[in-house]
């Protein structure tokens, strides 16, 4: 991480940009719900044996929270141009589409 935060200074020092901006702080809220989750699940499942099965879960409810969250909070357009791009992807790989449903 040091190193990171290093590159990123280097890259201000010497060019003068810097790859982020405010629409990056928007992420905060969706990071600490997705956080608070995460605790509560390995609150609820401390004595769940075996361990795969709290992974699986806190991957599921993970990007669950996190997405719900991020679509709540406002997406950019470019954000949503990616996200429609990519469930355009999904549809096609599993053989869906959106008429149907």
């Amino acid at each position: 991480m040091g190193a990171n935060l290093w590159c990123l200074l280097e890259v201000r020092r010497r060019l003068g940009v810097f790859p982020y901006n405010r629409t990056y702080l928007r992420l905060a809220v969706p990071f600490v719900t997705t956080l608070v989750a995460l605790l509560w699940l390995h609150q609820l499942m401390r004595t769940v044996h075996p361990e795969w099965v709290v992974i699986a879960g806190a991957l599921i409810l993970g990007h669950a929270v996190f997405l719900a969250t991020a679509a709540a909070v406002g997406l950019e357009a470019d954000d949503k141009l990616i996200i429609s791009a990519l469930w355009y992807r999904v549809q096609n790989v599993f053989g869906f589409s959106g008429a149907n449903a």
